[in-house]
């Protein structure tokens, strides 16, 4: 297993360094994603400073030579895969049952391309579920020449799954689409201190910059542009094997960048507290906000998590409850929590 994980490590490192390379900066993730964000923001506000997210992804779509095909049936996905293949592009056709699986999306370079066209093809398989996913996987496509210039590649899929690299990917194309001053006058607002943030917030900002991003997609993008460390979580009714009882626990936990270092995580099935500002949303039906002691959050083990203040803003959703915890500016609230 070590064997595979330092191969895994090698080639991540291997890329790092040839993206690094290429734009002038350190081999390090921090300086990769700043030389891509800073290159983003001179495209973009050359043409306006005041573009949103989402029409900076048109921007950044056209300057890394990618075209979109977004479907949404079953029908749609296999035109396209067909079309393509009558081309001489096979890739997506080889891959068709796969997007009935993990595929969520992928992007080939062309190998016929006709004049006028674009060098990349990406297929957001935005069908039922992927939907919510699709504004995302725009823009991790985008980023995906703009890491690896030197077109070595000729296919690249994204799965649920990622990897060092595919993690990377993400963070740069977050970090490209989701900026400019707009943006950044919009997520400070939204993440302001001390803590005041509410779900309907979020809503405001995806409605105003980005209607086709998930909520959760514009919840790391603010907390990421804030330095905020967060997690956005997904809660519901669920057993576990050595807690049987229904019970609101935690469905699903996603940090954003700086809270992968500095967050406490909170791990899959854990049950929320009553007092938590998540299960007072989900019995009242509306939303919920407030600071909360995660010592407070006490496992089936009887063990409590680490004692840390938290701000969450909590909202139902589709029976579950949709939250922010966030635990402040470089992960801590001091004595804000306090006050």
């Amino acid at each position: 297993m070590s064997q595979l994980l330092d191969s895994s490590d090698r080639v991540y490192r291997k890329k790092l360094h040839a993206a690094a390379q290429h734009m002038g900066c350190a081999a390090t993730e921090a300086a990769v994603i700043e030389r891509c964000r800073n290159q983003a923001n001179l495209r973009c506000d050359a043409i306006d400073p005041a573009l949103t997210p989402a029409e900076r992804l048109v921007v950044l779509a056209d300057v890394a030579s990618v075209h979109f095909e977004i479907v949404r049936s079953d029908a749609e996905l296999d035109e396209v895969a067909a079309r393509y293949a009558s081309a001489g592009e096979l890739g997506f056709a080889l891959r068709r049952v796969r997007f009935d699986a993990e595929l969520l999306a992928a992007i080939l370079r062309r190998q016929h391309a006709g004049a006028g066209e674009r060098l990349f093809v990406a297929l957001i398989d935005a069908r039922r579920h992927k939907d919510a996913m699709a504004f995302f996987s725009q823009a991790h496509e985008v980023a995906h020449p703009v890491l690896e210039p030197q077109l070595a590649f000729d296919f690249r899929e994204e799965t649920a799954k990622r990897d060092q690299w595919e993690a990377l990917v993400d963070r740069v194309g977050s970090e490209m689409v989701f900026g400019g001053k707009l943006w950044a006058d919009a997520a400070s607002r939204t993440f302001r201190s001390p803590a005041r943030l509410a779900v309907q917030h979020l809503f405001d900002l995806k409605n105003s910059m980005a209607r086709d991003a998930s909520l959760t997609a514009v919840a790391l993008a603010a907390a990421n542009h804030t330095e905020h460390a967060a997690l956005v979580v997904w809660a519901g009714e669920e057993r576990s094997k050595r807690d049987p009882a229904p019970a609101l626990r935690i469905l699903q936990s996603t940090p954003n960048g700086i809270a992968s270092t500095e967050a406490t995580f909170i791990h899959h099935k854990r049950r929320v507290p009553r007092s938590s500002p998540i299960a007072i949303s989900h019995v009242s039906g509306a939303s919920c906000e407030g600071f909360e002691d995660l010592a407070t959050w006490i496992g089936s083990d009887g063990r409590p998590l680490t004692s840390r203040q938290v701000w969450t803003a909590a909202y139902p959703m589709r029976g579950n409850v949709f939250a922010v915890i966030d635990f402040g500016p470089g992960g801590s609230w001091s004595s804000l929590a306090t006050r």
